[in-house]
């Protein structure tokens, strides 16, 4: 038989357990305060050995027939201070939640934001229908249909497709100068009369100097256009 069970609240002191099987050293508010903590006993988590609380959480204890050298720790006190609502307190999960150089971390799950994950700015949010990753004011929503990147998104152009269509409006400016020049060369030669001389001395030698220029800048664009290619990121 179990024999009789006593619960009190106690306060952990001490987690480092050199065993490192979650053992708790705690205090025990007018029964075992006055131990010094190097001489309290080391008490085992009632849930296993996959839950381990912080210093200076507030924890239940199980004491068995007045024996306060061998009891059993519970989980932590305080989920009232979260205010969480009926569906979320019923759904709670911490796995784990400290303040480690006076940063935030926690590992938690609450219904109404899914698995939370968060060091100190960094953060993984998993939902029923979304992934959210975030650094600081940068992050990333990921759902079935879209991809948002940054607080402020608009549709992104596609890699491969957009260096394509790049390449083929640069082709297709290149195509313009090409006729161009010829028009430029047709009406230069049509200018017989004394009144057109002028106009076909002045495109004479002015058509081949800017067709030479305007393709060598287009060629240069177009050498220039796989560059924008990201060898990093990749989007479907």
């Amino acid at each position: 038989m179990v024999g009789n069970i006593n619960i009190y609240f106690g306060k952990v002191v001490n987690v480092s357990d050199e065993s490192k099987i979650c053992r708790c050293q705690i205090s025990i508010d007018g029964l075992t305060d006055d131990i010094p903590v190097n001489d309290l006993p080391w008490y085992f988590p009632w849930y296993g050995l996959n839950y381990l609380p912080a210093v200076n959480d507030m924890v239940s204890v199980l004491v068995f027939d007045g024996n306060y050298s061998t009891c059993f720790y519970g989980r932590k006190v305080g989920l009232v201070d979260l205010n969480l609502d009926a569906g979320d307190y019923e759904n709670y999960l911490e796995i784990f939640k400290r303040t480690i150089d006076k940063k935030n971390v926690s590992l938690t799950y609450l219904k109404s934001k899914g698995i939370q994950f968060l060091n100190d700015k960094t953060g993984v949010q998993i939902e029923i229908d979304k992934v959210s990753l975030f650094v600081d004011t940068n992050h990333i929503i990921m759902t079935k249909d879209r991809i948002d990147i940054s607080t402020e998104t608009e549709a992104n152009i596609l890699g491969d497709k957009g260096v394509k269509q790049l390449h083929d409006m640069i082709k297709h400016q290149a195509n313009t100068i090409t006729e161009m020049m010829k028009l430029f060369n047709v009406i230069s030669a049509a200018c017989v009369t004394p009144f057109t001389l002028p106009i076909k001395t002045a495109l004479t030698p002015l058509v081949p100097v800017s067709q030479s220029k305007l393709n060598a800048e287009n060629k240069k664009i177009d050498t220039s256009a796989d560059t924008i290619q990201s060898k990093k990121v990749y989007i479907g």
